[in-house]
């Protein structure tokens, strides 16, 4: 399904966004000038995305969960990852998931972290 975005409407957003970062817009072309010069204010970078994989050693089953990032909240005190199974066999709610601190400590970015931590958790264990 695609959705029809009223041309006119949207730059007047775009024109009223930049207004407000004091660049007068008076084209698209000044507006994708604009964007491509204005400076990044309060600019979060998150170590992952939705639709990212991540994967959570299990060393009661013995082997690496993969999960796909669904949802990120973002608050002053932490930032939420919603996530649910990659098999499709089981799906989280938005609340469930892993915490920003749990990365690298219990979710992993790469298969291959995780692995690391499976075994030495087994070895450890």
């Amino acid at each position: 399904m695609s959705r029809l975005i009223d041309a006119d409407k949207l730059y007047d957003y775009i024109s009223d966004v930049f207004t407000q970062f004091g660049y007068d817009v008076m084209s698209v072309k000044d507006a994708l000038e604009a964007v491509e010069k204005a400076p990044t204010v309060n600019a979060v970078e998150f170590p992952c995305k939705v639709g990212d994989t991540v994967y959570e050693p299990r060393c009661d089953r013995g082997f690496i969960q993969e999960y796909i990032v669904i949802a990120i909240h973002f608050s002053k005190c932490s930032t939420l990852y919603g996530w649910e199974l990659k098999d499709g066999k089981g799906i989280y709610s938005n609340t469930n998931g892993f915490s920003e601190d749990a990365i690298g400590k219990t979710v992993f970015l790469t298969r291959e972290e995780a692995e690391q931590a499976l075994r030495e958790r087994e070895n450890n264990g």
